[in-house]
């Protein structure tokens, strides 16, 4: 059987984009013993058509105080994939399951957006709502760790900020950082780009704990 605990971390992080946490790397985070317990308690629910609350994901996926912010991350995503398994069973076994999430996923975009999952559009609205039309102030503000020659300026900023994001998760994970530590500290109104800090912050760390 397809490992959907897995393919269903990999399917959030294929749907949340190229700036997501390796959703994945959560699980490798524990033991393989803890993640094979995991995944029998998610297979009993599933069995007994269960929708698997974010609570339950919680309980399963017990608090570690250095993983907070992506915990929350991965947990949003997990649940809403264990909705969909539950209710369509038959992509337990699926050889396709990886690649159909995300798109099965799709419906439930607002409403993972609006709960705190950190998506490149809510990174992009959140960069546009803070920078209005200014891009040169924009450009400014990341221009001390990013390459921002490789940007196309004379766009509107819109565009400017959906560049920006798409190379910007090319960038080394420490690179990664320091910038959404810029943007952060520059719009200190924005809970999204202090969370999508935090979570760089944590990837980072686990890099180098690795």
């Amino acid at each position: 059987m397809v490992n959907y605990l897995k393919a269903s971390a990999k399917a959030v992080r294929v749907f949340a984009g190229p700036l997501a946490a390796p959703f994945e790397g959560v699980l490798s985070l524990y033991e393989d013993e803890q993640t094979e317990k995991r995944q029998a308690e998610l297979d009993a629910m599933i069995n007994e058509v269960q929708n698997v609350s974010r609570e339950t994901l919680g309980e399963i996926f017990e608090a570690r105080t250095d993983i907070k912010e992506l915990r929350e991350q991965f947990i949003l995503g997990m649940e809403i994939c264990f909705s969909i398994l539950a209710q369509n069973r038959k992509l337990l076994s699926s050889p396709d399951l990886e690649e159909n999430l995300p798109f099965l996923m799709e419906p439930y975009r607002e409403k993972l957006e609006t709960s705190g999952l950190i998506t490149d559009e809510v990174l992009a609205d959140e960069l546009c709502k803070f920078y209005k039309t200014d891009s040169r102030l924009f450009l400014r503000h990341i221009s001390t760790n990013f390459p921002v020659e490789e940007l196309r300026h004379n766009e509107a900023l819109p565009v400017i900020i959906y560049d920006f994001l798409t190379r910007c998760s090319a960038q080394e994970l420490k690179q990664q950082l320091q910038i959404f530590n810029t943007l952060s500290q520059k719009n200190k109104g924005s809970k999204r780009l202090k969370e999508k800090s935090l979570i760089l912050q944590e990837q980072v760390i686990n890099q180098i704990g690795g």
